[in-house]
């Protein structure tokens, strides 16, 4: 009789895990037929959930990388958006939830119930000294003075936002780590988030598909041919992404211990050079080239490097110059020199000095563009200037412009007294971030270095500057 009482139990038990079934199968698969996004969003939940699952006891790491990974993705939705009457890509035209945002509201959340009735958060929680403070008066500043100068406040305000969310990100990092393991998983997120943007972007070229995260295809071809275009739809931002972090990777390769971890961190070197081919950006191998020298010489200097891998450094250089050289000559050759962006450059110097103190407003550039066009130019490309100098300029004017590059000075210097340390770890991160610092000062020139991602990458590099030095100061006397 129990017998059969278990045979009846188990029977339906299948029966309804077999109805369960087949609905969520037929659900999953009206899902996908709605379209790219819904693709991209199950199947992201469905790896992210599956983390939470296997981390569930110690959540905290996985929901720290799973929020840095997520930026290079770049996926998310607007809840307010307004279609541009321009060519020109603004830098936020909406109010967006991306994705990595909406992980870092379930890291707040984390973090505020795990700290409920304790007394030592509440007393160490830090906004990281200086460079806080002035992260936070430069965002200030923009708010202010855009609704004083803006044609379009809305537009900055939505630039404001992203401010505000990036700050957030920075405040969530350095209250929350605090140890050196915690560092290091944030340096493997990013080294995970380059290579998974690296990758997409070489199958781009390959099959010469140009769809972004979101689903949308970006039909344009220049005379440089076919360009990969990434998550974002925008090779520049790509580009500048996978600039700032190299000079890093290349110094994890000496310095991790571990033969796999360094077959790993070359492979992914490699990959990310690839990519950059493909994005044909001549400005990103040429910042790489001079962080890469500048970390390689430091940590010469500084007894890190011997020279036998100073030497191997060389070799190593001049071969991925000889293998660079005929596809930064073809994007010569075939492309365009720069001499389009020169009106762009001369409209952007007229905005500036009509509006020397407080500028146009921020995300306000290619509304009152036409202004400040050279009558002699009147039939010129117009799109946004193609120099972060001058762009930041003539829309947040001298004041703000000043404001900006003071905290990313700030943030340079901090590097460069994290370097005074014993660990190998945070030596790495303090050069290697020192040195694209660095070469980001030559490629801003030439690029608008304006991008969400981006952005938001800095953020992490700002809290990583902080955290360096917090735990360059608890170190030991002795040698790590």
């Amino acid at each position: 009789m129990d017998r059969v009482l278990t045979i009846n139990k188990n029977l339906k038990l299948f029966l309804i895990t077999s109805f369960l079934a087949l609905v969520g199968g037929y659900l999953y698969v009206i899902a996908l037929g709605t379209g790219f996004r819904a693709f991209i969003l199950i199947h992201g939940g469905i790896l992210f959930f599956a983390g939470v699952a296997i981390f569930l006891r110690n959540i905290k790491p996985f929901l720290i990388f799973s929020t840095l990974f997520a930026i290079a993705l770049g996926y998310g939705r607007h809840f307010v958006y307004q279609k541009l009457p321009f060519e020109s890509v603004l830098y936020s035209a909406g109010i967006r939830l991306d994705g990595s945002e909406l992980i870092l509201i379930i890291c707040y959340l984390h973090w505020f119930i795990s700290s409920i009735g304790s007394q030592d958060v509440k007393k160490s929680l830090t906004i990281g000294g200086k460079i806080g403070a002035v992260f936070l008066a430069w965002i200030t500043y923009v708010f202010l003075s855009s609704f004083l100068t803006a044609t379009r406040e809305d537009y900055s305000l939505y630039e404001v936002l992203v401010y505000v969310k990036g700050f957030f990100l920075y405040f969530y990092l350095v209250n929350n780590i605090k140890d050196k393991n915690y560092l290091k998983l944030m340096v493997f997120a990013l080294f995970a988030a380059c290579v998974i943007q690296s990758l997409y972007m070489i199958f781009q070229y390959i099959t010469k598909t140009s769809y972004t995260i979101n689903g949308d295809w970006i039909p344009y071809v220049g005379a440089e041919g076919f360009r990969s275009r990434g998550f974002f739809g925008s090779p520049d931002a790509h580009a500048t992404f996978l600039a700032t972090l190299f000079p890093m990777m290349f110094l994890a390769l000496f310095f991790m211990q571990d033969l796999f971890k360094k077959a790993a961190i070359f492979s992914a070197m490699v990959i990310v050079l690839a990519a950059i081919i493909c994005s044909k950006v001549r400005i990103a191998f040429a910042s790489i080239g001079i962080g890469v020298s500048v970390a390689v010489l430091i940590s010469y200097a500084r007894g890190w490097l011997s020279q036998n891998q100073i030497a191997g450094s060389i070799v190593g250089g001049v071969l991925g110059v000889l293998i660079i050289i005929p596809f930064v000559y073809a994007r010569f050759a075939y492309g365009i020199y720069g001499e389009d962006r020169w009106p762009l450059v001369v409209t952007a110097y007229n905005m500036f000095e009509a509006n020397i103190l407080f500028g146009v407003g921020a995300n306000n550039y290619n509304f009152v563009v036409q202004k400040y066009i050279p009558p002699s130019m009147t039939t010129a490309w117009l799109f946004t200037v193609h120099d972060e100098y001058l762009l930041r300029i003539a829309e947040t004017g001298f004041l703000g412009f000043c404001f900006y590059y003071y905290l990313i000075w700030t943030v340079t210097r901090e590097f460069y007294r994290g370097m005074a340390t014993k660990s190998s770890l945070l030596f790495m991160v303090s050069c290697g971030l020192f040195s694209a610092l660095v070469g980001s000062f030559f490629h801003r020139f030439v690029s608008m270095y304006h991008y969400q991602q981006v952005y938001l990458l800095h953020c992490a590099v700002y809290a990583m500057a902080v955290i360096v030095n917090e735990l360059r100061k608890a170190e030991p006397s002795g040698p790590t």
